[in-house]
């Protein structure tokens, strides 16, 4: 046996650099990524305006790791719903995860019903994340340009 394969999840996670990449369509990305919180807000408004308020608290959860997520994701191959949804309960869980490390090392900042709102914030985002996620994959993959189909 002259060579060694090594199954690890690290490498189903990073990029195959052996593997040609993908062009992303800027323009079909930012509109998606920027127009699937609110689309989802409006169409579900009326459930006692959760959706909207669910804009406002995962916002920066969305931008920071779920953005840079789904754009590693899409280098690699073309973006299914089932994967948006994965990568979006995945940045959801990990920047969850983030802030409840973070105001327990840093305990003045946490409020004092802190564990609640922790609780909360999670639950709503493990429906939230996904959805956004998949509407984002739905909208993207209605608007990508052909020319934006072929890899690097």
């Amino acid at each position: 046996m002259t060579e060694i394969t090594v199954k690890n999840l690290w490498l189903r996670i990073l990029p195959d650099h052996r593997k040609p990449e993908r062009l992303i369509d800027p323009v079909a990305f930012t509109a998606a990524f920027v127009l699937a919180p609110f689309i989802f807000a409006a169409a579900f408004f009326w459930v006692l305006l959760i959706p909207v308020v669910g804009v406002v608290l995962g916002a920066p959860a969305y931008i920071l790791v779920a953005m840079p997520m789904l754009w590693m994701r899409m280098r690699r191959d073309e973006i299914t719903k089932p994967q948006a949804m994965a990568v979006g309960i995945a940045a959801h869980v990990l920047s969850t995860l983030f802030a409840v490390v973070v105001l327990a090392l840093i305990p003045d900042f946490a409020p004092r019903n802190f564990a609640e709102n922790a609780i909360g914030y999670f639950f709503l985002g493990l429906f939230h994340a996904p959805a956004w996620c998949a509407l984002f994959a739905s909208l993207y993959i209605r608007w990508e340009r052909d020319f934006y189909k072929q890899f690097v």
